[in-house]
């Protein structure tokens, strides 16, 4: 989708090439004969030292930062992912070190910098560490923040209760830190104007009929598994539901988007709500959701969710086809997939009296997106049939165009 701020693509394969064998001397090398790799992204979106804190590469992370590489560059809508969030969601005690000896925020827009809360979250090795280093360089670790999957305020005391960090909990009460609720006891059980505001722009009227219908259609959702709001637009939720014995697949999906109808052409109203969803193999990482590997169905949702507001349009009728970028490029480093196919294959009614419908994503080949533009959609839906191809995304998957 976006081309700018890329080296030229061989550079950027180079580069990237250098950074996950952590290869210094050719990176100090390669630095100092194309300088623009600092004011670069690989891919146009995902900063070099992020890209090297998914690649485990810490000593690189620490090398670049010295190359004067900023640590504060994000990654931009939807996720704005910094280089400190992807080491903390990675538990990399020596990258995050290096941030924040390198000037690293720790404080900012509390719906993309939510770092004490991330820092607990998931049952991490080094919280503890994280939260001393991050109120160390004056992060506000008693700041609460509003969690829409949860409906609540919390905080990292909260988050540390839920997920058992003991050590984490015991630091924080000798610091005198309460948690959300604990603030509000003893006030009156009146929302603030500021609450009400978002509790009512957040208000999960639609979002609990679509929860609850994958959930007696597939399965309980992760209590937790939204990720951070896009913090503008619609706020779109990203929720889970992780793999059983009877269900060996991953499904995500969206909440938010069907807050409201979409701007449909006139005979198209029953396209005028919808969800996105996706389902991936058993063994996918969802969590890694940093890692471009493994994020990419993340980022698409939320990306896709965001799209009709953002340009006041709709998602086109019951199937369409998404390209990333013109001519089109990778999903991820590790696939030839470079076009999604969003298909309505779920719909349910909902208590407004609309129809709900459910967008699934599926990866496609260049080629089978050139076999829908050469002789329309039917044809490249019956080639996939035809081959028998799964709706849970394969990433070994044969090219059903080729």
């Amino acid at each position: 989708m976006m081309n700018e701020n890329r080296l030229p693509e061989e550079l950027e394969s180079q580069f990237e090439d250098l950074i996950e064998a952590g290869k210094q001397d050719e990176i100090i090398a390669f630095v100092k004969n194309h300088p623009e790799a600092k004011s670069s992204k690989w891919r146009g979106f995902c900063p070099w030292v992020t890209l090297s804190v998914n690649y485990d590469q810490d000593a690189i992370v620490a090398l670049l930062l010295s190359l004067n590489f900023s640590p504060n560059e994000d990654s931009g809508a939807p996720d704005f992912t910094t280089p400190l969030n992807a080491a903390i969601v990675g538990d990399s005690l020596e990258a995050v070190t290096a941030l924040l000896k390198y000037g690293a925020r720790t404080n900012g827009d509390p719906d993309q910098m939510r770092y004490p809360v991330t820092a607990v979250t998931n049952n991490k090795k080094h919280a503890l560490e994280f939260i001393k280093l991050l109120e160390e360089h004056g992060c506000n670790i008693d700041q609460d923040f509003f969690h829409n999957g949860a409906k609540k305020y919390v905080n990292a005391l909260s988050m540390a209760e839920f997920w058992q960090q003991k050590d984490v909990v015991a630091y924080l009460r000798s610091k005198g830190y309460k948690t959300p609720e604990e603030k509000q006891q003893g006030q009156p059980a009146i929302a603030s104007d500021e609450e009400e505001l978002v509790l009512a722009e957040l208000a999960p009227t639609v979002a609990d009929e679509v929860i609850d219908y994958f959930k007696q259609t597939i399965g309980e959702p992760e209590t937790l598994s939204v990720q951070e709001m896009v913090p503008t637009g619609t706020p779109i939720s990203v929720h889970t539901i992780s793999p059983s014995e009877d269900r060996p697949f991953v499904t995500m999906f969206t909440t938010g988007l069907s807050e409201q109808r979409m701007n449909v052409p006139q005979g198209q109203e029953d396209f005028a709500r919808a969800e996105l969803y996706i389902q991936l193999p058993a063994t996918w990482k969802y969590r890694n959701f940093t890692d471009p590997n493994w994020g990419w169905p993340q980022k698409w949702l939320r990306s896709m969710a965001q799209y009709p507001s953002h340009h006041a349009t709709w998602l086109g009728g019951r199937a369409t086809l998404v390209a990333n970028e013109e001519p089109p490029q990778p999903l991820a480093p590790n696939t030839a997939f470079t076009t999604l196919l969003m298909l309505v294959d779920r719909t349910f009614d909902s208590q407004t009296g609309d129809r709900i419908c459910l967008y699934r994503l599926m990866p496609l080949f260049t080629e089978e997106r050139e076999l829908e533009i050469r002789e329309g959609m039917p044809a490249l839906l019956n080639a996939l049939d035809v081959a028998n191809i799964p709706f849970i995304v394969d990433m070994t998957r044969k090219n059903v165009a080729v």
